[in-house]
């Protein structure tokens, strides 16, 4: 890696000519090698709705778990969330507690189910 250490800061898994999350991170990885990024932040995987469901921001958010899930040390992630279905997004997330987010972050930057109780 070059000196200066640089981290692509908004990606997505859309639109990527790969069948599975991991395929598609893995391309995307070697685009970032290519141009001496360090390190992606992983946005929603496949869908892109200003209105998402329930089931489709729970696949989402799966998918990019599943695309991180190999490459730790070079990606983060985002949870893809909605005002509209807060009930939902704490049952799925766990319960966001600003004073514990050091320890409520997993590895790869999101919430990790349950860890705030």
């Amino acid at each position: 890696m070059p000196q200066n250490r640089i981290w692509d800061l908004h990606c997505h898994l859309l639109n990527v000519a790969s069948r599975t999350p991991e395929e598609k991170i893995a391309t995307l990885l070697e685009i970032a090698d290519r141009h001496g990024i360090e390190r992606l932040c992983l946005f929603f995987s496949d869908t892109w709705s200003k209105m998402p469901t329930p089931a489709e921001l729970k696949t989402d958010n799966d998918a990019a778990m599943q695309a991180m899930s190999h490459w730790a040390e070079r990606t983060r992630g985002f949870c893809y969330v909605s005002g509209e279905h807060v009930e939902f997004m704490l049952s799925v997330h766990g319960v966001y507690e600003p004073h514990r987010i050091e320890s409520d972050i997993s590895h790869n930057g999101a919430f990790q189910k349950g860890s705030a109780q």
